[in-house]
Order: structure tokens, then C-alpha cells, then sequence
């Protein structure tokens, strides 16, 4: 599906509200002067997230992308990030990999759109 490429200035949060920082290794492809991610790329989730389940404070602390790839754009043999309605969709994840909830994409370029 169609999305927004998704660069190093959009602006992410994890599914709890948190904000994250997104960055990439991709030196090469950029919109409005801007990285672009690509599906090995990890997202640092900024400290604040709320989000305990069970016993043990289990907050978000990274974001991985392999769901958002795109699937005709590469960047250096890796896909693209795309935004499809709001979400990467990415996975949130603690810091012991338990998977968290879907991120949210809530500012990022519209002119260059992946597939």
C-alpha cells in the first residue's frame, strides 16, 4: 500500500505517547533535506513512556520498522519507511524485545509517497 516516506525529522510516538527519535544509517536518499529510514533502522523511544503491564515496568524503548517497508523502493538494497494512515506501522518494543503496540506518525513530508 501506498504511504509517506518517512524521514529522520517526522514526528513519532510510541503507542503510549511517548516521543521518539527517529534516525537512520541511510546517508544517500532524502526528502526535504531529510533521511530517509529504511526497514532495518531502529527507532530510540525518548524516556516517559507510561506503559507497565503486570508485575514488571515494561515501558517502550525502541521502534522497528520491517512491517512499514516498502515494497518497490530501496535505499542502499534496503526498503524504504512508509506511513500508511497514521501509523508506520512499526513495533514498539520494551527493552527485553516484548513487543509493546504499533507506533504513531503524526508529521512527516507528503509530496514523496513509496510503495
Amino acid at each position: 500500500m501506498p504511504g509517506s516516506l518517512v524521514h529522520v525529522g517526522a514526528s513519532v510516538l510510541c503507542q503510549h505517547g511517548a516521543g521518539a527519535m527517529p534516525t537512520t544509517s541511510n546517508t544517500k536518499v532524502f526528502v526535504n533535506g531529510l533521511a530517509v529510514l529504511t526497514a532495518a533502522d531502529v527507532t530510540t523511544v525518548l524516556p516517559g513512556c507510561p506503559f507497565a503491564a503486570g508485575t514488571k515496568l515494561q515501558p517502550c524503548a525502541t521502534i522497528r520498522w520491517p512491517a512499514a517497508a516498502a515494497t518497490k523502493v530501496l535505499i542502499g538494497g534496503r526498503p524504504a519507511v512508509v506511513r500508511v494512515t497514521g501509523s508506520g506501522p512499526g513495533l514498539c518494543q520494551s527493552a527485553d524485545q516484548i513487543p509493546q503496540g504499533l507506533p504513531t506518525v503524526t508529521a512527516v513530508q507528503q509530496r514523496i509517497i513509496g510503495v
